[in-house]
């Protein structure tokens, strides 16, 4: 009997309080879900690369043994650092579409399109100011839309046509239908919220390749090399590390 009053008066509090721990499991299952919901995935690719034989050469002989301790190490670290030099990611964006970054913009959150984006741009710039800013365009209609932006603290505004330029004293737009996306996926709706974002060269290889970008080596002493890139785009991440 004894023991019964003993568990009795220790499950006590906690009956009491079990309104409390739902509400805050509630709560904090809530906070999970919205944060879920409101944040993008971001996704990673990686690759493997083999190196040429680096043992291969005159300091690999049994002479000059004692004087290569620290060779593979070298030539393996100097080899990750190539594959991360700006000059390398220069020429690899080179051969891919990274110069225009496109978002639907829906109510919760704006996610980054690539091979789903509805449209393309066709761009001329004139002025150098207009790279990296974020562009609004505003699709009415199959046939028109309002490309809007921040330009020296005054929202500018352009009216335009699919497949007809749009000319500002930044730069000169053309706005095409995606008609493979259409052929691909049959119906495609078109008419949303959106923004664009035309790229400099310096801002894809600093930030949009060489802020996600890592490069590292499996052991010092293999000759393998981790090539890993993260984006809210799993194309986008494929892609570039392959």
């Amino acid at each position: 009997m004894n023991d019964f009053q003993a568990i009795k008066r220790m499950l006590l509090p906690l009956l009491k309080g079990l309104p409390i721990i739902l509400i805050c499991l509630f709560v904090a299952l809530s906070i999970a879900y919205r944060s879920v919901l409101y944040t993008n995935p971001i996704y990673e690719s990686t690759v493997k690369i083999k190196l040429d034989d680096i043992n291969h050469g005159v300091s690999s002989s049994a002479l000059y043994a004692d004087f290569d301790v620290f060779a593979n190490t070298n030539k393996i670290a100097a080899e990750v650092e190539v594959l991360k030099s700006k000059a390398l990611i220069e020429k690899a964006i080179k051969g891919l579409d990274f110069d225009v970054t496109y978002y639907r913009v829906g109510k919760i959150r704006t996610k980054e399109l690539y091979h789903e984006k509805p449209f393309y741009v066709q761009y001329e710039i004139k002025n150098d100011k207009i790279y990296n800013q974020l562009i609004h365009l505003n699709i009415t209609s199959e046939q028109s839309f309002v490309i809007s932006y921040l330009w020296n603290n005054e929202m500018k505004k352009f009216t335009g046509s699919f497949g007809a330029s749009v000319e500002s004293s930044e730069f000169n737009l053309t706005i095409q239908k995606n008609d493979l996306l259409r052929l691909r996926k049959g119906k495609v709706d078109l008419i949303d919220q959106y923004q664009f974002r035309i790229n400099s060269v310096f801002f894809v290889v600093n930030t949009i390749i060489g802020g996600n970008l890592t490069v590292m080596s499996i052991d010092d002493d293999v000759a393998v090399l981790s090539v890993t890139y993260k984006s809210e785009v799993a194309d986008k991440s494929s892609i570039f590390a392959n």
